[in-house]
């Protein structure tokens, strides 16, 4: 049985660079939104879910867990709840403000998003879309071409504006 599982804050959209701790690695990180309890990461080779993280930002550390893991991106559990309103004016954390433009590292893309290591139900229902789309195309092709290929439509000649 699917169901939809209610996100139970709301998501303020951010662009703050800093570092990410996990398995003896230390990344680059850049967190792409946050809400008190959490955070989407945005980094070259996110951890595994599953995996405990700590995030650097300036001289603070926010410890938490990683919960879904995708293609350069994952969601971070937070250890204990944060002030988004005071992350972002920077009082709860040094905050360096980053571009918008250089916040995402890019759209994973249908494909790659289905093939992720994302939740199962987003990967089926990705896949189904996708599959959904070509066959589409394809029928839309299949249906169309034939009319106009063959030797009984009609053929139009447009010679000085007129046609013949």
């Amino acid at each position: 049985m699917f169901f939809n599982k209610q996100r139970l804050e709301e998501r303020t959209v951010i662009a703050v660079h800093g570092r990410l701790r996990f398995d003896g690695r230390d990344e680059p990180v850049t967190l792409a939104n946050a809400s008190p309890r959490g955070v989407l990461a945005l980094l070259d080779t996110p951890p595994k879910r599953g995996t405990r993280v700590a995030i650097e930002i300036g001289g603070s550390i926010l410890n938490g867990q990683v919960r879904w893991s995708g293609a350069n991106r994952c969601g971070i559990a937070l250890g204990g709840s944060i002030s988004v309103a005071d992350l972002l004016e920077g009082q709860a954390v040094p905050v360096t403000f980053v571009t918008e433009r250089d916040s995402a590292l890019g759209n994973p893309g249908i494909f790659r998003a289905a093939v992720s290591d994302g939740p199962l139900v987003s990967r089926v229902l990705q896949g189904l879309l996708l599959v959904a789309a070509v066959a589409s195309g394809a029928f839309a092709i299949s249906r169309l071409a034939p009319a106009a290929l063959s030797p009984d439509a009609p053929q139009v000649a447009l010679l000085d504006g007129h046609v013949r």
